[in-house]
């Protein structure tokens, strides 16, 4: 310090007082004063040049500090959601279940067959809802732990849309919906089968529940440089655009009845987003109120490595 002027000293020490306020800004501005407002030597310039590095260096370590305190309030208010899902929505319908057998076990005799079959419907109905509810629960817990693998291969996208509508089509046939591939053939992705499987499963289960009876569900799939663009289509009630900003949102679930009065976790579009983003693509909903909706999604076209020149 004894090389340095006494009023470049005097102005240093300033600037180092507003830097351990963390006014790094008006630290950075003082500096860029001295410096262009006084004859600086080299001792001096370079006394500057390294504050200036420490401001940098302490910018980018407070975004980073930043960024990992969102993470951590989004991991507690996931965690809380997470929670509050296993409290409320496991909780009320098992209740609902033992609430109605107990009524069969203690007023058999007294029901007509009519009502002893009502209860047994709705029993059955909280049940396979319940199931599927703790089913989306811990794939999601799964995924967010790591223990989900995802084994990339090449997928033939003609062959999954076949095996999802064999699947899906008792489901379509009772509402007399029709699912229609516009796939073709020979599409092809880079992504692991099990899990794109549960992707597509899950767009069109959606699909059907928010169609009414006659409408039409269609999947189709475009290839583009590097990637292919996977749609889900429906002719059902639509989205508002307000809901629409809550899909795929863990903490922001959007659950709605559909057109037979179906129940849903409101789950099943959060697994699509994990699961697509950690297949290096992204998700996204187009809908119009009354008309229908679009889901589409993006895989890579091939390997990471058949993608370097």
């Amino acid at each position: 310090m004894s090389e340095l002027p006494v009023e470049f000293t005097e102005g240093l020490c300033g600037i180092l007082i507003k830097i351990s306020r963390g006014d790094l800004d008006e630290a950075e501005a003082l500096l860029d004063h001295h410096l262009v407002n006084q004859e600086v030597k080299a001792p001096c310039r370079n006394v500057a040049e390294h504050v200036k590095t420490l401001i940098s260096q302490l910018r980018e370590g407070l975004k980073a500090a930043q960024k990992t305190q969102e993470q951590v309030k989004e991991l507690y208010s996931t965690r809380d959601k997470f929670f509050s899902i296993i409290s409320h929505d496991l909780r009320s319908p098992f209740n609902a279940i033992l609430g109605f057998a107990d009524i069969l076990t203690e007023e058999w005799e007294e029901l007509s067959d009519t009502e002893r079959k009502t209860f047994l419907q709705n029993i059955r109905n909280t049940a396979h809802n319940t199931f599927d509810l703790l089913e989306r629960l811990l794939e999601w817990s799964r995924i967010q732990t790591g223990k989900m693998r995802f084994t990339p291969t090449r997928l033939n996208l003609g062959k999954l849309a076949q095996e999802n509508f064999h699947l899906l089509a008792p489901s379509a046939a009772g509402k007399f919906i029709r699912l229609i591939s516009e796939v073709p053939e020979e599409s092809f992705a880079w992504a692991d089968k099990d899990a794109i499987l549960l992707v597509i499963r899950n767009l069109i289960n959606n699909a059907i529940k928010f169609t009414r009876h006659g409408g039409i569900i269609t999947l189709s799939a475009a290839a583009m440089p590097k990637l292919v663009v996977v749609t889900v289509s429906d002719t059902g009630v639509g989205i508002s655009t307000e809901n629409l900003k809550k899909l795929f949102r863990f903490e922001e679930q959007l659950k709605t009845e559909g057109t037979d009065k179906e129940r849903g976790s409101g789950l099943g579009l959060v697994l699509c987003r994990e699961i697509v983003e950690k297949s290096g693509g992204r998700i996204w909903a187009e809908s119009t109120e009354g008309e229908g909706s679009s889901f589409s999604f993006t895989l890579p076209l091939n390997s990471p490595t058949q993608d370097k020149p």
